[in-house]
């Protein structure tokens, strides 16, 4: 893609993820201690969502339709290792984001960072920067309110 083009789709994005279609509440950044594998990364990830989709919504969250969601960008820093940068929404207001900065800690043996999300302070405009350095960008989890709002526009 030339630079033009990858300037429009990371606006495009950007415009997407700043829309009222999203009520983002945390800033995430979660990094891995050693290189890993993408996938085994990947893995971890979807853990760490799983446990804190538990907490939130107890174990039968699936079937209840309940959970977050959330946005990540992939980077690989200088050394070769993988780590993510997220937004994420739907977490509810009794969940610690301490307590989950120390579950991915010792559980995944990375560091975390966890913010409040402030739109003022353009974490989008962060996550999709890496449309122009050919990283990805995926959203996922529980996206049922999302998709609901998106069909009745």
């Amino acid at each position: 893609m030339d630079y033009a083009y990858k300037k429009k789709v990371q606006k495009g994005w950007q415009a997407w993820i700043d829309s009222e279609l999203f009520l983002w509440n945390w800033y995430v950044t979660l990094t891995f201690a050693t290189v890993i594998h993408p996938e085994s990364a990947d893995k971890s990830f979807r853990k760490w969502i799983l446990i804190l989709n538990k907490e939130m919504y107890g174990n039968n969250f699936k079937r209840k339709g309940l959970g977050c969601y959330w946005v990540r960008a992939s980077e690989f820093q200088q050394r070769g290792a993988l780590h993510y940068h997220l937004l994420m929404g739907n977490i509810l207001p009794i969940i610690r984001r301490l307590s989950f900065m120390d579950i991915w800690h010792n559980k995944f043996k990375g560091f975390s960072k966890i913010e409040k999300y402030d739109k003022e302070r353009k974490a989008t405009s962060y996550l999709t920067k890496y449309i122009m350095k050919d990283g990805d960008i995926e959203i996922g989890g529980n996206l049922d309110n999302v998709v609901r709002q998106f069909e009745l526009l």
